[in-house]
């Protein structure tokens, strides 16, 4: 039967000595791996805005109100209009989104790619924030705005 030994810090340091270069080469190549795919790929910035939705200020006794549907459904009615095609659309109209992709597809597919970049979250029960992503920063400014 064999017996284990116990092996202390000096004997792992001698380890890593006498096999430095299984820890040296791994390491680099993954440097210098990390350092140009960091080159290589294009930058990406995001915006965002805020978007509140306000309960009717007046009281019910002055005046009657004309929405009649509570805050939840009233985002999700918005959200839907913001991710509407008509709307989109005239924004990649506007701004000139999209000018490779809308030579080569359909603008439907220009649009769904668009949604792609677009993220809604809702925030507490009277906002929510929208996102849009992508690679030049002044664009991506105006289109969170727009």
């Amino acid at each position: 039967m064999k017996q284990l030994i116990s092996l202390g810090v000096q004997d792992y340091l001698e380890i890593a000595i006498r096999r430095r270069w299984f820890i040296i080469v791994p390491f680099l190549l993954i440097t210098i791996g990390g350092v140009f795919w960091s080159y290589r790929i294009p930058p990406a910035y995001r915006a965002s805005t805020l978007i509140l939705i306000q309960k009717q200020r007046v009281p019910e006794n002055y005046i009657k109100p004309t929405v009649t549907s509570g805050i939840e459904e009233r985002l999700h009615t918005i959200s839907q209009q913001i991710m509407s095609r008509t709307r989109l659309e005239a924004i990649i109209n506007e701004l000139n989104l999209y000018p490779e992709l809308r030579k080569a597809l359909f603008m439907e597919e220009v649009v769904e790619t668009m949604r792609k970049d677009i993220s809604l979250e809702v925030k507490g029960k009277e906002a929510f924030q929208l996102f849009y992503q992508g690679r030049h920063p002044q664009l991506v400014a105006a289109v969170a705005n727009r």
